[in-house]
């Protein structure tokens, strides 16, 4: 298991510093002029030879694998860059150490491993342990040293962020080693809003190291999220402009997919997930959108590195620029759907639908097969045939846009239909979405109050499971005890429940474009499996049935003026926001969100449709 009091052989240690390296040569010093001759003559000698010792000095705490430094050798030297491990079944191994043994015949200086070598997401240290001490099983494989940064699951939360420095030491680090600087970062550093960051004593870190070495051959930065590919990021730019002066290489994971650019005069390569349970037998169909399972060779001779990716047990290398970052943003914007406004077409009847969008810029055919499927009914019925399935074929640099309509009863506008959509490029599935739900409203009608109240204790949710039940209310009963705090806040009324008061904070909702988002975070250091309440009030001016987009992660439940909608129905939406009816009466409503965390970010929105702009949000009735 992990140690860092005693570290052992092919684990994880801390590295020793400069300092300590001093002062061991002070030591030698004290015994006397013959040995320190003895070791000046050997030195000289390994000088004289060309086979300086390689290891770079290293600050105290760094993360690495401390195995023998080999000597330093001519040009290029070469080191190799290991993907994601992430995943807790046997099935992820296979690849994972067939490319350890790869990286050991190759022999190269040393390894970074881009993080994620863990599932993560608990704050039970035992748990972390063992999942530490199941990586350590298979990476003390690897011959030659291993510098670690961490993952999104290796620090899922403020807990094992702590854990980690703890543990394994610093989280963010730098050294040079053969002229060459290497920056290592660490994304999961300082959380903000509900996204971590790196943070601003990071950043000073990587210009301060940036700014003391002006006259490297190279500079490598290493970081898990590739925060060069998030427009909204504003941090990175100020580390891009700081390396613009120089040639450099910035390396990222995170994506489990490959991808390549050349930017700011440098090399930008995300290389995607290093595991599975075996290698592909023939080439992948379509490399140039990287999806391929990876490990990297970087080769340094001079100022320039070589980059190229390794399919383990395949026998197959790629160049690093055969999957373009410009095909990752293509698949991104590659299918939209956006709903159509509902309107009244007769006596309870509602025409909507929806609009398929496919924008092709990837160098081939793009075909789309889309089926509405009726998982709750078929209250939707289509008003052509073509709305209720459909196949398109997009050609490269070709626009296209489906419109699909359905009457409904307005009653029945929820439960939503699902989208069944399966999109394919040169016979390779890019991906399935089996259970999206339609879009009910168009975005232009959502409107959202700006704060919530919510509850600054959490509730205990009990032993959840982030796979959802088919019985929550005997899987899950603390999810269906009555608490105060069901009927909302109330300015002028104070709770209090099993001997503890209960407070109320408002939190601000962030707004993000089209969308407001609720983060929980700052309630609790520990926000794992609990469940609290987030009250707001809104007003109508008629009883009616309001419809409002509702995401939640991890679960969710909704209560109107106290009492829970769908029969306590508990939600679990994670990427695909869906409609809920919420039945409003004359004047104001008490809406009360109970959002459940299990692992990771927990964070909601509630998004009311409202396209006549006759609701008004409060938190408290006015």
């Amino acid at each position: 298991m992990l140690s860092t009091r005693t570290p052992r052989p092919n684990l994880l240690s801390r590295g020793v510093s400069t300092a300590e390296n001093s002062g061991k040569i002070r030591f030698l010093r004290r015994r006397g002029w013959v040995a320190s001759l003895a070791i000046l003559t050997a030195t000289l000698a390994l000088i004289l030879s060309g086979c300086v010792t390689a290891k770079p000095a290293l600050e105290s705490g760094t993360p690495y694998i401390g195995k023998s430094w080999g000597a330093a050798g001519g040009e290029p030297f070469r080191f190799a860059l290991i993907g994601d491990k992430t995943g807790a079944t046997p099935g992820d191994w296979p690849l994972f150490d067939q490319a350890l043994q790869e990286i050991n015949a190759w022999k190269p200086d040393f390894a970074v491993m881009i993080g994620d070598m863990i599932q993560g997401d608990s704050v039970d240290a035992g748990r972390i342990q063992e999942q530490w001490g199941e990586f350590n099983s298979h990476i003390r494989a690897l011959e030659v040293p291993l510098f670690v940064i961490p993952g999104n699951h290796d620090i899922s939360n403020p807990f094992m962020l702590e854990w980690w420095r703890a543990t394994l030491g610093r989280t963010y680090y730098s050294f040079t080693y053969r002229d060459c600087l290497f920056i290592m970062l660490n994304t999961m550093e300082y959380w903000k809003d509900f996204a971590a960051y790196l943070g601003d004593e990071q950043i000073r870190y990587a210009l301060d190291a940036i700014r003391k070495h002006p006259n490297v051959r190279h500079t490598f930065v290493f970081l898990h999220v590739p925060h060069w590919l998030d427009d909204t990021n504003a941090e990175w730019p100020i580390l891009e402009q700081a390396l613009a002066s120089r040639p450099h290489t910035v390396f990222a994971g995170h994506i489990h997919r490959n991808t390549y650019e050349e930017r700011n005069g440098g090399q930008y390569l995300v290389v995607t997930a290093t595991k599975g349970d075996k290698p592909l037998v023939s080439p992948p169909k379509a490399p140039e959108l990287g999806v391929f399972p990876a490990w990297a060779q970087i080769s340094v001779e001079g100022s320039q590195a070589q980059l190229t990716l390794v399919e383990p047990g395949a026998g197959r290398t790629w160049p690093a620029n055969i999957a373009p970052t410009a095909n990752l943003k293509a698949l991104r914007n590659l299918v939209t759907q956006e709903a159509l406004m509902p309107e009244k077409v007769g006596d309870g009847i509602w025409k909507t639908g929806f609009v398929t969008t496919v924008v092709n810029q990837l160098p081939g055919v793009v075909k789309l097969q889309l089926a509405v499927q009726h998982p709750f009914g078929d209250a939707w019925k289509p008003i052509s045939e073509k709305d209720a399935a459909l196949s398109l074929e997009v050609l490269p640099g070709e626009k296209q846009a489906v419109v699909q309509t359905f009457h409904v009863p307005e009653s029945q506008l929820t439960p939503a239909p699902r989208i069944a959509t399966e999109v394919t490029y040169k016979e390779v599935s890019l991906y399935r979405q089996a259970e999206r739900n339609v879009p009910v409203f168009p975005k232009e009608a959502l409107r959202w109050p700006r704060e919530w109240m919510v509850l600054a204790s959490p509730y205990d949710s009990g032993d959840m499971s982030d796979v959802p039940s088919d019985d929550p209310r005997s899987e899950w009963p603390l999810l269906f005890v009555s608490h105060p705090a069901e009927s909302g806040y109330k300015p002028d009324e104070s709770l209090a429940e099993n001997g503890r008061v209960l407070t109320w904070r408002a939190l601000p909702v962030m707004e993000r474009e089209d969308s407001a988002i609720v983060d929980l975070g700052p309630l609790s250091d520990l926000p794992l499996k609990v469940f609290t309440y987030a009250s707001t009030y809104v007003y109508s001016p008629t009883a009616r049935i309001a419809y409002a987009q509702f995401r939640v992660d991890d679960y969710g439940q909704i209560l109107v003026n106290g009492k829970m909608i769908e029969d306590g129905r508990v939600f679990r939406t994670r990427r695909d926001p869906v409609f809920v009816a919420l039945p409003l009466h004359e004047g104001w409503n008490n809406v009360t969100v109970k959002p459940i965390n299990i692992v990771g970010g927990w964070t909601f929105r509630l998004l009311f449709a409202d396209p006549e702009k006759d609701l008004r949000f409060a938190n408290a009735p006015q």
